[in-house]
């Protein structure tokens, strides 16, 4: 008995019962066992430890019985959801005549819960009785209450579920499978408990396909299923268990769908069509409240961060999240959830409140595997090919041209071994700038993010402005940067020329100008340059005439698969570098390593800006290039280095704000 596993005081029922069968049978066989002091001791030592455990079970609480965690799921379920009918009844019903059969086999606390069921039916058919045209099937004109009879029951089967099949019409309907053993026989049959468990998620189903249901409702079911799955099931139970969970999740996201375009149409004000564009500016100095201020880095931001909550959700409903996640989307998933928990629009609506709460208890739940995991901060690696080749345009411009394959285009790529070898051969380190040009920056390094949205919809159906807001953080919190975000789908060429002078009149001593495009223009892209709506263009070698005089100047081009950089050093133009994506190595690397937004360029490039490990803390230009084909390849390139030669790309650019201050 010590080594017994006794969980319940009536499982000590029959062992009392066994003590008193075997002390009976000796004094039938004459056997003097009360003149025998061990015989004796050993009786009151064994009657003893039964009273001792008795009340060691009785003051504690008691761990349910698969029978009676079936019982109470099946009572919450009533009461969370009332039947409606004689014939929603009738599962109920059933439940009570299943166990009924098993009332020899039942514990104290399983007949407990079986009379509180019981009690529940019984209520709610007096209820219905009050509408008689409702009460079909479940009692007959005539029963009475203390004999519940059920007629012979029908599950509707929802898609994609196992198969439902009466052995008789006096048994309930029976789970089977469609496929046998290894040697040939049927699977072994499963127990009748969980033929009831089974029906029990078979109705639940049949719900959460027909109604939408709120978030308390969706509590309620998931307390339901909690009950259910505390038992080991049957692993056919386990199927049907897990797609009623998974129906749960899909009416979860929906809520969150749901509340996050209803806080849009309450809360975000309607895009800007005036001719000027929208552009909000921001000291690096100013050391905002988080908690209290609401503005935003670019215009429309927050609520384009608010629609990563649904996939963030998504995400972390994945067994394997750890391992498809790196150390920046970890990072970045913790900043987003933190803003968003602190905004004003999600605490004053309660769908999105729960929505961002209950992504953050599964966030942590991850983080405490993530804290031991020898995969922390390691690349998810992306099985991609590179090839690449350097040509010259009709004006003689040197482009340096990588291409990152992937999929089943693989195959259709020559990989240029002659140029990727000479094109990563004899780097030079970085060449820092002088502290008198560091100095030079603290308070004169300037940033113009450029984003023309062209989503049919605008910002909520992209990630581009959520990509920008970190952009725009990170240049200002790390980098020092006083930034501009012209946020506009008309953004004219006229109007973005004049921007861009009048920020150089203001003599800045490191001028960065930052283009997005989200989506790529309907008519072939001009080569390096920038497409407006109208389809004119600005070439990214005019926007370094705009910045002459500009001491150091880079200017980036995120073209939705592809990136562009170019820079100049005292006036001194470097070559074009740029990588580009095919569509199946774009496709590769969202579902791998990016998944977290749309875009692919601009978070790598706010990977890089925002690393704290072993990063130089001096980088290039040229170092935004060189990261991006390192993490969505397997070609290893070292940063802080140049490998193309050209001061205007290999001069020191990016520096901690606290080294410029």
């Amino acid at each position: 008995m010590r080594s017994a596993k006794i969980t319940s005081t009536s499982q000590l029922i029959p062992i009392t019962s066994m003590i008193e069968d075997t002390l009976q049978a000796a004094d039938q066989g004459n056997i003097a066992w009360r003149r025998s002091p061990a015989a004796v001791k050993a009786v009151g030592d064994t009657l003893t430890m039964v009273q001792a455990l008795q009340k060691q079970l009785e003051s504690q609480p008691q761990e349910a019985s698969e029978v009676e965690n079936i019982l109470r799921a099946a009572l919450e379920q009533l009461k969370a959801f009332p039947p409606n009918s004689g014939g929603e009844l009738t599962q109920y019903i059933e439940i009570l005549d299943e166990m009924q059969e098993m009332q020899d086999n039942l514990t104290r606390e399983d007949l407990i819960a079986y009379q509180e069921l019981q009690k529940a039916v019984l209520a709610r058919h007096k209820e219905l009785q009050q509408s008689p045209q409702q009460v079909t099937g479940a009692f007959s004109p005539n029963s009475s209450e203390s004999g519940l009879k059920s007629p012979q029951y029908s599950t509707a089967v929802p898609p994609n579920t196992p198969a439902l099949r009466a052995d008789n019409g006096d048994q309930p309907p029976a789970l089977v499978r469609d496929d046998e053993d290894d040697e040939g026989e049927p699977s072994r049959p499963i127990p009748d408990e969980e033929q009831v468990v089974a029906r029990m998620l078979f109705q639940m189903i049949d719900k959460l396909q027909r109604q939408r249901f709120t978030n308390p409702e969706l509590d309620a079911f998931e307390k339901i299923l909690k009950r259910l799955s505390s038992e080991p099931l049957h692993a056919e139970v386990g199927q049907v268990l897990a797609i009623a969970d998974e129906l749960v999740g899909v009416h979860r996201s929906q809520n969150v769908a749901d509340s996050l375009k209803q806080s849009r149409e309450n809360s975000v004000s309607p895009k800007q069509t005036q001719e000027a564009p929208v552009a909000q500016k921001e000291s690096a100095d100013e050391e905002a409240d988080e908690e209290a201020d609401e503005e935003e880095g670019v215009p429309n931001g927050f609520a384009n961060e608010l629609g990563l909550l649904p996939r963030i959700h998504e995400r972390l409903s994945l067994p394997d999240f750890i391992q498809t996640t790196t150390l920046f989307e970890i990072k970045c998933i913790s900043k987003i959830l933190h803003q968003l928990s602190l905004s004003h629009d999600v605490q004053s609506n309660s769908s999105l409140t729960t929505a961002v709460e209950s992504a953050k208890v599964l966030f942590s739940q991850h983080m405490q595997q993530y804290s031991g995991s020898a995969k922390e901060g390691a690349s998810v690696l992306v099985p991609t090919i590179l090839t690449g080749m350097d040509v010259e345009d009709a004006d003689g411009h040197k482009l340096r041209q990588f291409t990152v394959a992937g999929g089943e285009e693989e195959d259709e790529y020559t990989v240029n071994e002659t140029f990727l070898t000479e094109a990563f051969k004899n780097p030079v380190d970085v060449k820092p700038a002088s502290e008198d040009v560091q100095a030079s920056w603290a308070g004169r390094s300037r940033a113009i993010l450029f984003c023309v949205e062209e989503y049919p919809e605008g910002s909520e159906n992209g990630t581009a402005l959520a990509e920008l807001m970190m952009l725009h953080d990170t240049l200002d919190k790390r980098h020092g940067f006083d930034i501009i975000s012209v946020v506009d789908d008309k953004l004219s060429l006229e109007e973005a020329r004049r921007l861009i002078s009048e920020v150089v009149q203001e003599k800045p001593s490191r001028l960065l100008v930052y283009f997005h495009s989200p989506m790529p223009p309907l008519i072939a892209p001009a080569p390096k340059a920038f497409t407006f709506f109208d389809n004119t263009v600005l070439f990214h070698s005019d926007v370094l005439a705009l910045c002459e005089g500009v001491p150091s100047v880079a200017i980036l081009h995120d073209r939705s698969k592809a990136l562009d950089i170019i820079g100049a050093v005292d006036g001194k133009k470097s070559r074009s570098i740029s990588v580009a994506l095919t569509e199946g190595a774009a496709q590769v690397a969202n579902t791998s390593r990016c998944w977290l937004f749309d875009g692919i360029f601009t978070p790598l490039v706010v990977e890089l800006l925002g690393r704290e490990d072993d990063t130089p803390t001096t980088l290039c230009p040229e170092d935004v290039i060189n990261f991006a084909v390192t993490s969505l390849t397997a070609h290893p390139i070292a940063l802080g280095a140049s490998y193309s030669g050209d001061e205007g790309l290999s001069a020191g650019f990016w520096v901690t704000a606290d080294a410029t201050a």
